[in-house]
């Protein structure tokens, strides 16, 4: 298969595909409408098999024409709440909800290449399962809604790709063990006694214990983590009274603790714990310290990076595949990774406005898409070529 041939020939429709889903999105748990889509596209071509495991997700099934293994190739479809700013042609038509982290063009690539394999089964060993996965923004992600399904049972391997905002379009980003941090969602609500802002002495002010909280969150990674093992930890919301004269009864603050050590994690949840519950009984207040863990720690598998790597090197030339560091994003890829061995690579799409490189999930976002070419055919080369990396 000449992967760089079809992938050329195929430029045109892939970019149609994302600027549709760019401009239809839809939230983690409701994309009906992205499922539909899917399916609709799928129907046209033959030898596949199409189910619907989960209310918005679609798996399409390709055996192939020779024996071998069966690989699973995922993408994720769903998309965030942000109001688009730009007025690009493909821009959001639905208020209030953008695909902020190139999900359209994840989904845009896999498609096609599903495409271009159903109408190829002969340059296809095994067979291909391709998850279009929903609510991957989800705290408790999609993946572990399919894995539960038992849409993997029968799977020896996977690969996942995503765009990447920081690398040019034309290269690939593939790490060796961890790439993703584990991720805990952090609610902490405090309960005082509420009271009139001109009053303070007469009750608790629990918006100033809040802030002590967000202080002292904060020292956890500089004092209790070792510096070489990375961690971060992030208050985004404080939710109090909605007037200048009101001292609320009330105050809750949610974040999110990351790390890419398993073996710290117990140390960043118990200091939560311990700070949170410290101050407040400083202050003659209580609280309710939530910490809810969402994906694990996503570690791609040695040798499937080695032979994806091997794929991708000559396909497209030793500098164009490039080793880069862990994020301390999470990914919920890591969910297949308890069921197999698996590969998860990055797709290089950036695109400088007045020399700004907008990132994922900012309200200005957009993608290169020219990079969605390339990731049409390292898609390509790997599916029709990594058993045979492996087996040589």
């Amino acid at each position: 298969m000449n992967s760089a041939q079809l992938a050329a020939q195929w430029e045109d429709q892939v970019i149609a595909t994302r600027r549709y889903l760019h401009q239809h999105p839809e939230l983690s748990g409701h994309e009906v409408n992205t499922a539909a889509y899917i399916v609709e596209q799928l129907s046209k071509y033959p030898n596949l098999e199409l189910s619907r495991p989960c209310p918005t997700g679609v798996v399409a099934v390709l055996h192939g024409a020779k024996p071998g293994r069966t690989v699973a190739a995922r993408c994720d479809i769903d998309a965030l709440p942000v109001q688009e700013v730009d007025d690009s042609p493909y821009k959001s038509v639905t208020p209030g909800v953008m695909h902020a982290c190139g999900h359209d063009g994840n989904t845009a690539m896999l498609l096609t290449v599903a495409k271009i394999l159903a109408e190829h089964p002969e340059d296809v060993s095994g067979t291909i399962k391709f998850l279009f996965q929903p609510c991957e923004e989800a705290h408790d992600g999609g993946s572990i809604e399919l894995v539960e399904a038992g849409v993997l049972d029968d799977v020896d391997m996977i690969f996942g790709t995503h765009v990447e905002a920081t690398r040019p379009a034309g290269t690939f980003c593939l790490k060796n063990g961890a790439t993703h941090a584990a991720v805990y969602a952090i609610e902490i609500t405090i309960h005082g006694k509420g009271g009139h802002g001109g009053f303070p002495h007469q009750c608790t002010d629990n918006v100033m214990v809040g802030a002590e909280i967000i202080c002292a969150l904060n020292s956890i990674v500089a004092k209790n983590i070792d510096p070489c093992k990375s961690a971060v930890m992030t208050i985004t919301s404080v939710q109090a009274a909605d007037a200048n004269n009101i001292i609320p009864e009330t105050v809750v603050l949610r974040g999110s603790a990351r790390v890419l050590n398993p073996e710290i994690e117990d140390v960043i949840t118990t200091r939560i714990r311990q700070i949170s519950e410290g101050i407040c009984a400083a202050y003659g207040v209580t609280c309710e310290v939530k910490l809810d863990k969402g994906f694990d720690v996503l570690v791609n598998d040695d040798r499937l990076v080695e032979a994806a790597r091997k794929v991708l090197k000559s396909e497209f030339g030793d500098d164009k595949v490039i080793a880069d560091g862990p994020v301390l994003g999470g990914e919920d890829f890591s969910a297949y990774l308890r069921k197999c061995p698996g590969c998860y690579f990055k797709v290089g799409t950036q695109i400088l406005r007045d020399g700004v490189c907008y990132p994922h999930h900012h309200c200005r976002f957009d993608i290169d898409e020219s990079g969605l070419k390339y990731g049409v055919e390292a898609w390509l080369a790997l599916l029709t070529q990594v058993q045979d990396v492996l087996d040589g």
